[in-house]
């Protein structure tokens, strides 16, 4: 993997095993816009990231490499040997062969936590287009604005302090607010991006099938950045 700045532009090449589409529709992260073809606005770590993928190479917009090395390359896992990963899992079962090569590009993301708890918190029994709606009315409403992509305006996720001194008064707006999404504005349960699905098919098993063997000390979460 290589990094370099172009004219306000990171340009990541050489990239293995990612794939920003897959990675970002498995159902693990809620705070991003879709507005293209592996073309992505994403709000993380108090930033707004415009992101674009060809082949092995991936766009950073309007950011610089500093900002690269802070945040978004943590935050992609792209340190990670997931070739390695994939061969250490189907070594150990060939069953999720299937799986692995279907979902070929996936990382894992490395997110804020309070955001993160509360997103999944929030996804109990819910289709993933109302979450993403919830989470963006969420930050709307207590966090910071960040800026806009092609006409998508994007806010920084509220910290745990901030929503604690939030009013009953807007606590009850915004409950009622999330309850009032339009059932027509999502889609059926047929339409749903069969990313998630097959996330979770690799997820499952994968756990299962490593579960009481010894995982190589590469597999293990990446620090938090500071």
């Amino acid at each position: 993997m290589k990094a370099e700045e172009i004219k306000n532009t990171v340009v990541v090449s050489d990239l293995k095993d990612f794939d920003l589409e897959q990675t970002m529709e498995c159902g693990q992260c809620f705070h991003f816009v879709k507005l293209g073809k592996n073309e992505y606005g994403i709000s993380a770590y108090g930033h707004l990231l415009h992101a674009k993928q060809e082949g092995n190479r991936l766009c950073l917009y309007n950011t610089g490499i500093e900002e690269f090395e802070n945040i978004w390359r943590h935050y992609f896992d792209l340190d990670r040997d997931y070739g390695e990963i994939k061969a250490f899992l189907l070594k150990g079962d060939e069953k999720l062969r299937e799986a692995v090569e279907t979902m070929w590009g996936v990382r894992i993301l490395n997110q804020e936590f309070f955001e993160t708890l509360i997103s999944f918190i929030i996804s109990q029994n819910k289709q993933i287009p109302h979450i993403k709606q919830i989470v963006a009315n969420i930050s709307k409403g207590y966090g910071e604005y960040l800026g806009s992509i092609d006409g998508n305006e994007f806010y920084r996720f509220p910290t745990a302090e901030e929503l604690s001194a939030a009013s009953e008064e807007a606590k009850s707006r915004m409950e009622e607010s999330c309850r009032r999404i339009p059932s027509s504005s999502l889609p059926s349960s047929s339409s749903m991006d069969s990313a998630a699905t097959a996330c979770t098919s690799i997820l499952a098993p994968a756990l299962s099938s490593a579960f009481g063997r010894a995982v190589p000390s590469s597999f293990a979460p990446a620090a938090m950045p500071k």
